[in-house]
């Protein structure tokens, strides 16, 4: 499948190196100029000082054996799905790869056609056989160097608006711009991250020989997918980059990215790449931490992070060539790692690589591998990572052991043993683990046994497989289920057969490694092992959860039919007195579930279908609609009496939805975007919406307004009837650098009255940095009017131009505002943090109005977290009376200055994330705060209720670190908390009383997709302080707006366990959905490994 429309066969136009080795490298391509991270040998300046082990592992990537076998073939194709690239980047000018069925053949300097696309005759169609051609200017092209040809001179000559290879895509020259919808995957915004994609490109295949750098497969072919212009973006660009790149028989595909939104055709996709042979390598994370980064989370995904030396500087006194950076994530969702001077987005470039490399060797060998045997071979040759105590110690290096470990997976990628395997015919079976899902949560009282599900597919009989278990974070002591032969694997594990561990709060003392320990005490490990009748080996591993929770309600947790970043709302939208919980996910779908899990009448429904998306198998079933990440909105807003639903979309939708299911008469409407003059190299705009609808009565006619922050930078208002209110759309731009500095706002806009004049005002930040990066902004606006407060937009100080650790989403002001009148005169404070910044809460005048301390020094004695200062990040604040007293208290999740630290060492550095709350009187940390959660809470902040039945609110807080807490205002953790997930907690969760029992209910969903609903023991009856996200369903992000009181229980004594708790004995009937798992198991027999 990877022979591309060219000349198969062809000569590269780089040769091989027979003789490159350490001791002749005048031998070796003239670009290697002693890189570390590609060596087999270890650099000559650190040949003293390094640890005797690693003299002959050497200090990178092991490239000089690969290349003395090959260096490459053109007819191997490697995608680069990032944020876009430079057509004229010198060492990658004539690795794009060109697409003939759009392309007319060549001519020479005197206009003579060609009789084939190779003009020049060197095995290769690239840019060079058009570099003569009288029809092509070198300017024709605005993105490209005006001073010689480039690939974007050829888009801009030969593209005529016809699709004439019938792919789907118009004169798709050379790959496709999934971001701006064109054929020009040109980095628009070409500052800090709008040039990840360039690196990327050179890092896994720059040519060589040429004076610049030198990729790990200089003569692989390079097709740019751009999806955005950063390496974070939505899932949907993602799913058609992939299913295109498929399309076009690439190899593999850099997915060196973050998505948001995971939907059913972005899952479908990356199955179809596997099945195809394109085997996609994602990167673990930047965030020094166990989280899942999606998309490489994901099924049969490779996912790697780098390793470097345990120095600051290249040329230093290294010890070590096996530190992790710490900008890299870990954990049993581990393959491979590589060595590379960049995090774990250089180790993806450098994988693509060397999957280039070993396709090519399987032509040479009259061959083509399957990604299951790709990744097999990948994860068999790597050179492992065991350092003892003593090595580790003086490295400052994570832990290791022989084997698989979770900061190092398999072992350092090994390119020449790869290779070398290729050449010699050892292929091992592909094996796909397809049941349990990544990191599922089982609870052990709704389930008798829990199904796996496996294949096997080689080129000779599988002679035998066996499936192991084991328990906890880095199992090494394995217990056999089952064995047998042939290539389907069906067994079950019995939840008898698995001990149940108590979910535990952290020790204020706890370490990383302690951490891991601790949360996975949970887990169950599968180890598959199959082998074929010529005796190679396949492996597969796969981690999933599994404890009982007393506290779950019946029918949860729920599978979403997409990802669950958008936070739940509880709301009463059917009108008969009963709470919904009201759900978006990454689907496109918004959900309204009953007591026991079913779905009101006319729910789920549904956003429009992403527009333009060319034809694939991946999105046969499952076609990809505008996805929903932010949290819905509700309430009546056209004043009939019935609620309605309000939800965005990243496309830019505005979407609302009767109660019945049926759509409000003018939606859905659509935000305006910006037209291709306005993306320029300063600006950063995007079409859709991140943050939240807010509903709010602008002019008291007793209908609501609905209003909304874009990405394309402009502040909406619309009427129930789906029309522009008043004078919005506005734009939003700081005044002095409006023609310079513009920037998408990810936030839901906070409504209220700031000033105490009477009239709503809207606050709301943007992803700005201005007056030199060293500010964002934050904007008040007068509603009626549609103009600034005086003396807005404020410009608030804080590290907001360090977008680079976070584009996107941690960018300027990621946090929407939060409003609550704490000094009792009648107006509105404001909690307003800016990325990275110690921003205390300010009047509506700007002027501080609470005097918050984020250092160590000013905390109370009795602290839940060891850390020396807290600094706010990209999470959201939020206002709860915790002590009783009448005013409410600021919350917030934050990050700590050594964390920070941490991110730029390639040394084991230990750090805790802190949850603060303040008085709201004195702004003094309570007792018991700061507390430990267990990651990062991005974009995700607290819900406070009682859920402990004491009458007092708790703090109800998650993380990307698996766990739900809630604690009390003194720190104290309530009774049958932290919950368990199992996966990354970016919504909110939201409170409220699913089934009218008169007690509260939690609901959470998670980015994997499932939802969680539990009981607890708070009365409904009772003041909520913040019920979800944004305070309430109308999203107002204002502590006064009133929360409706709900019923309490029928008058009952409350005993030592709680209310409504569900029999334990029963049990769920899921057991019963293994036959058909085994059908569609069968099914898909068609899949090539």
């Amino acid at each position: 499948m990877f022979l591309l429309l060219l000349n198969a066969w062809a000569d590269v136009p780089l040769p091989n190196f027979p003789n490159c080795f350490s001791e002749t490298p005048e031998e070796c391509p003239s670009d290697l100029r002693e890189r570390w991270y590609l060596l087999d040998y270890v650099p000559e300046h650190a040949q003293e000082s390094v640890r005797p082990e690693e003299l002959e592992l050497g200090s990178g990537n092991r490239l000089l054996g690969a290349w003395r076998r090959t260096s490459g073939s053109f007819d191997v194709l490697l995608g680069i799905m990032d944020s876009g690239i430079k057509w004229s980047k010198e060492d990658v000018t004539n690795k794009w790869f060109l697409n003939i069925g759009e392309l007319p053949l060549p001519q020479n300097a005197e206009g003579d056609t060609a009789q084939t696309y190779d003009l020049n005759g060197d095995g290769v169609v690239n840019l060079e056989d058009y570099e003569n051609d009288p029809r092509v200017a070198v300017d024709a092209g605005p993105n490209g160097d005006d001073e010689e040809i480039d690939v974007n001179d050829l888009i801009y000559t030969f593209s005529d608006g016809v699709d004439d290879d019938e792919n789907g895509f118009v004169d798709d020259v050379s790959g496709w711009d999934f971001f701006e919808r064109d054929n020009d995957a040109y980095h628009t915004f070409d500052e800090g991250y709008g040039t990840h994609g360039d690196g990327v490109a050179r890092s896994a295949a720059a040519e060589g020989n040429n004076g610049g750098g030198i990729g790990v497969c200089p003569n692989c072919a390079i097709l740019p997918l751009r999806v955005g212009d950063t390496f974070v973006t939505d899932g949907a660009r993602a799913a058609e980059a992939i299913a295109y790149g498929v399309q076009m028989n690439a190899a593999s595909i850099t997915m060196a990215i973050g998505s948001l939104g995971t939907s059913a055709g972005l899952e479908r996709a990356v199955e179809l790449a596997y099945e195809q042979g394109t085997l996609l390598v994602g990167a673990a994370g930047d965030e020094n931490s166990y989280h899942h980064n999606f998309p490489a989370v994901l099924n049969n995904v490779v996912f790697v992070h780098s390793v470097s030396h345990n120095t600051g500087d290249d040329d230093g006194q290294v010890y070590s060539y096996f530190n992790t950076w710490n900008c890299n994530n870990f954990g049993s969702r581990m393959d491979l790692v590589a060595a590379e001077g960049a995090c774990a987005t250089g180790a993806v470039a450098q994988t693509v690589g060397a999957i280039g490399m070993l396709q090519s060797a399987a032509l040479d060998n009259d061959t083509e591998l399957s990604a299951g045997e790709v990744y097999q071979i990948l994860i068999q040759s790597a050179t492992d990572v065991n350092l003892t105590e003593e090595e580790r110690a003086q490295a400052k290096a994570y832990p290791s052991n022989e084997g698989w470990d979770p900061f190092y997976g398999y072992g350092r990628l090994d390119v020449g043993a790869a290779v070398e395997r290729v050449y010699l015919g050892e292929i091992p079976p592909g094996l796909s683990v397809d049941y349990p899902e990544w990191f599922q949560t089982f609870d052990a009282d709704q389930v008798d046994v829990i199904p796996i599900l496996a294949e096997v597919n080689g080129r000779e009989s599988i002679e035998s497989w066996s499936v192991e278990y084991a328990f906890g974070n880095n199992p090494q002591d394995w217990i056999e289920l089952e064995s047998g032969t042939g290539s389907e694997i069906v067994t079950e594990l019995s939840i008898d057969d698995i001990p149940l561990t108590k979910i535990r709060e952290a020790d204020v003392s706890e370490d990383i490694v302690e951490r891991l320990n601790r949360v996975y005490e949970a887990s169950v490990t599968l180890k598959v092992t199959a082998q074929d009748a010529t005796g190679q080996q396949a492996v597969m591993r796969k981690t999933f959860f599994v404890h009982h929770d007393s506290g779950i309600k019946a029918g949860f947790p729920k599978r979403l039919e997409g990802s669950g970043e958008a936070s739940p709302i509880f709301y009463d939208v059917d009108g008969n007195g009963a709470q919904e919980l009201v759900v978006c996910d990454g689907n496109g779908a918004v959900h309204a579930y009953e007591p026991l899990g079913e779905e009101l009448n006319g729910f789920p429904v549904y956003t429009d279908l992403k527009a333009d998306v060319a034809p694939s198998p991946a999105f046969d079933v499952d076609p990809l609609r505008d996805t929903l990440l932010a949290s819905p909105a509700a309430g009546d807003i056209d004043g009939d009496g019935d609620g309605e639903i309000v939800a965005l979309g990243f496309d830019g939708g505005v979407y609302a939805w009767h109660h019945d299911g049926s759509v409000v008469s003018g939606f859905p409407q659509y935000s305006i975007g910006r037209t291709p003059e306005e993306l320029t190299a300063e600006t950063t705009f995007d079409q859709g919406f991140i943050g939240s609808p807010t509903l709010v009565d602008i002019d008291g006619d007793n209908t609501l307004e609905i209003v909304a922050s874009g990405l394309d930078s402009r502040l909406y208002v619309f009427t129930h009837e789906g029309e522009y209110w008043g004078d919005y759309p506005i734009e939003l731009c700081y005044p002095s650098e409006c023609e310079t500095n513009r920037a998408r706002s990810i936030n839901s806009p906070s409504v209220g009255d700031i000033d105490g004049d009477g009239d709503m005002d809207i606050v709301v930040g943007t992803n700005e940095a201005v007056i030199n990066e060293t500010s964002s902004v934050t904007y008040a606006i007068d509603a009626l009017s549609a103009e600034y407060l005086e003396g807005w937009p404020l410009a608030v100080r804080g590290l907001v131009g360090e977008a680079v650790l976070l584009p996107l989403v941690g960018e300027g002001h990621p946090a929407t505002p939060a409003l609550a009148d704490i000094d009792g005169d009648g107006d509105l404070e404001i909690a307003s943090p800016v990325m990275l910044g110690m921003n205390r809460p300010i009047h509506h005048d700007g002027t501080e109005a609470l005097p918050l301390s984020f250092v160590a020094s000013d905390f109370p004695d009795d602290i839940g977290a060891d850390v020396a200062s807290l600094v706010q990040m990209a999470s959201q604040p939020s206002w709860g009376d915790l002590n009783g007293d009448g005013v409410p208290e600021h919350v917030t999740p934050a990050v700590s200055a050594l964390y920070l630290a941490s991110l730029a060492s390639r040394t084991w550095m230990d750090y805790q994330q802190p949850v603060g709350a303040w008085d709201g009187v004195t702004g003094e940390m309570l007792n018991g705060w700061p507390r430990q959660i267990e990651d990062i809470t991005l974009l995700s902040g607290s819900a406070i209720a009682d859920v402990s039945g004491d009458g007092k609110p708790e703090v109800i807080v998650g993380s990307a670190g698996y766990l739900v807490h809630a604690w009390d205002g003194e720190g104290r953790e309530a009774s049958g908390w932290p919950k368990i997930t199992a996966n990354w907690n970016l919504a909110t969760v939201a409170v409220g009383d699913l089934d009218g029992d008169g007690y509260l209910d939690v609901a959470g969903t998670t980015r994997e997709g499932w939802l969680f609903v539990w009981e607890t023991q708070g009365r409904a009856d009772q003041k909520i302080e913040w019920a979800s996200l944004h305070h309430d369903a109308q999203n107002t992000g204002n502590y006064q707006h009133p929360i409706p009181l709900l019923a309490g229980p029928p008058d009952q004594p409350i005993t030592e366990e709680g209310c409504c708790k569900k029999d334990s004995s029963e049990k769920s009937s899921f057991w019963l959905a293994l036959p058909l798992m085994v059908v569609a198991f069968r099914r898909r027999k068609h899949v090539k490994q």
